[in-house]
């Protein structure tokens, strides 16, 4: 029995999430929203737009204290868009957090050099 015990609280430290968060006004469910994340190194975003099943799911927009993302959103992931940091502008399609396929644009904020990926 100790060790049932054990293993679920293993898998659900493991399993639980790296950030918490707080629905600031609308739906954050299953709607549109603005919720407030906290990660876990202390840092915060807001994230405007629309929710499904509790996750960034649709068009939006997310801020954080070092980078901002705006676009459509898959499983809280930007799928579609504009991402910005104080070093590096992308815009068009992303898997996996990088740029994909054509159309898409890369730029350094501070080299100021131009990349078109096709």
């Amino acid at each position: 029995m100790k060790f049932i015990i054990s293993c679920i609280f293993f898998l659900t430290t493991i399993l639980s999430p790296k950030f918490s968060a707080q629905c600031l006004s609308g739906d954050c469910q299953d709607g549109v929203g603005e919720k407030k994340i906290e990660l876990t190194d202390g840092s915060f975003c807001i994230y405007n737009g629309a929710f499904q099943f509790g996750r960034l799911n649709g068009e939006g927009a997310l801020k954080c204290d070092t980078y901002s993302e705006d676009g459509i959103f898959e499983n809280d992931i930007l799928i579609e868009g504009e991402y910005t940091s104080d070093q590096l502008f992308q815009r068009g399609s992303f898997v996996n957090r990088n740029l994909h396929g054509s159309n898409c644009y890369e730029r350094s904020q501070h080299e100021r050099w131009d990349i078109e990926l096709i």
